[in-house]
């Protein structure tokens, strides 16, 4: 599944891997989580049709958030940023094969950043479309 080839692909990646590791969670960051760290959902799947029927691509939307904290502010922002700027580089434009599944193109659709008072927290979340096919 798409899912599976894009965890292993933002965690393995050289980009990424030294500031994030492993803290890449589907849907949800688990309580008492280090900063900082990802979740990834996906939001639509399109899928192509040809003239003769389904022709196995998919154009899936998925949100990836990126969450830091501190508790002055300044920090948690700069290090979100980072982790979040590392992230489109390691997969805007990206093609080829992502774990077992042939990508065409990962295009960036949007880009936000949030913050939370309580307690002071940093986010990024980003869309990108994965164009690909499914088996």
């Amino acid at each position: 599944m798409i899912e599976a080839d894009l965890y292993s692909f933002v965690t393995e990646h050289p980009r990424l891997v030294s500031q994030i590791g492993p803290r890449f969670y589907p849907l949800i960051l688990p309580q008492n989580v280090s900063y900082p760290a990802g979740r990834y959902q996906r939001i639509t799947t399109p899928r192509i049709e040809s003239h003769s029927g389904p022709s196995d691509l998919a154009a899936p939307r998925f949100q990836i958030d990126w969450w830091s904290a501190d508790a002055a502010g300044v920090s948690g922002f700069r290090t979100v940023s980072d982790v979040a700027g590392a992230c489109r580089k390691a997969l805007d434009g990206f093609s080829g094969l992502m774990g077992t599944t042939k990508v065409y193109r990962v295009a960036i659709e949007d880009e936000r950043d949030f913050m939370e008072d309580d307690p002071m927290l940093f986010r990024v979340s980003q869309d990108f479309v994965i164009w690909h096919r499914e088996d």
